[in-house]
C-alpha cells in the first residue's frame, strides 16, 4: 500500500485549521465543530491531511468556503491509501 495525494481544496477555513491538523476543537463553536465534522465524513477516505504553510502570510478571503460563513482561507490536501500491486 501507498499514501497519494487525491484530494485539493484552496477554499478551506482557516478557522477550522487547528481542528483539522491538530484535531483541537477548543475554539470552536458547536456549529463551527458540526460543519467541520460533515465535511470530513464526506472524505472518510483521507488517511492524512497537510496544508500549504505559505498561505497563512496571505490574506485571501473567500466569499464561498467550503462551509461555514465568509472567511479568510487555505489550501489543503487530502491523502489516501492506495492500493498497488
Amino acid at each position: 500500500m501507498s499514501i497519494q495525494q487525491k484530494y485539493t481544496f484552496d477554499t478551506f477555513p482557516k478557522w477550522a485549521m487547528p481542528a483539522l491538523i491538530n484535531d483541537d476543537t477548543s475554539d470552536l463553536n458547536e456549529r463551527a465543530e458540526k460543519l467541520l465534522n460533515e465535511f470530513l465524513a464526506r472524505y472518510d477516505d483521507v488517511v492524512c491531511w497537510d496544508f500549504e504553510p505559505e498561505v497563512f502570510d496571505d490574506n485571501d478571503f473567500r466569499n464561498y468556503p467550503l462551509f461555514g460563513l465568509a472567511t479568510d482561507c487555505c489550501t489543503i490536501h487530502g491523502y489516501i491509501q492506495s492500493v498497488t500491486e
